[in-house]
């Protein structure tokens, strides 16, 4: 195994499954992923994306973080996407608690998502960034503002998922 890299063995990932179906009856894949994923995971999301489109959206996010409103941009958007999807206590650790950490971290989610999802390097400069900062990305914020801000390219899955598959 190189360095960084990541491997699951088949029995850990029989396991996860295991988990994942006991929390989502009748998840086969996203293609047929049954009434319970429907009704656990994409009716809410369903308004908090339109809450965050419409209220916002990323032409007004930009405006705020080019002109050097970091926390406010933060605040925004965090106040329309947040629901069960970030634990609130990750918005500043990830995102910044400085105007100008924040604005660095929302420009690279700006960036990133102004083109299609092409794999792992399109998030780097997200991790980059952050780090950057001094920050320590998270993973429900990443998912959750990459999804808001792109939803055709990421979803995000809830922070009690990810705390109860760990």
């Amino acid at each position: 195994m190189n360095a960084g890299e990541f491997t699951i063995t088949p029995q850990q990932l029989s396991d996860l499954w295991k988990r994942f179906h006991e929390r989502i009856a009748g998840f086969t894949d996203f293609g047929s992923p049954g009434n319970e994923f429907h009704k656990q995971e994409l009716d809410y999301k369903r308004k908090v994306l339109q809450r965050y489109q419409t209220e916002i959206g990323n032409e007004q996010l930009r405006k705020w973080v080019d002109a050097g409103e970091g926390n406010k941009a933060r605040e925004e958007i965090s106040k329309r996407i947040q629901a069960n999807l970030v634990a609130y206590q990750s918005w500043r650790p990830s995102v910044g608690s400085t105007d100008e950490q924040s604005a660095a971290v929302l420009r690279a989610f700006l960036d990133a998502t102004a083109t299609p999802y092409a794999g792992s390097s399109t998030i780097q400069p997200i991790i980059q960034a952050t780090l950057t900062q001094g920050l320590k990305p998270s993973w429900d914020t990443l998912a959750a503002v990459l999804w808001a801000m792109s939803p055709n390219d990421y979803f995000p899955v809830k922070i009690d998922h990810y705390r109860q598959l760990a």
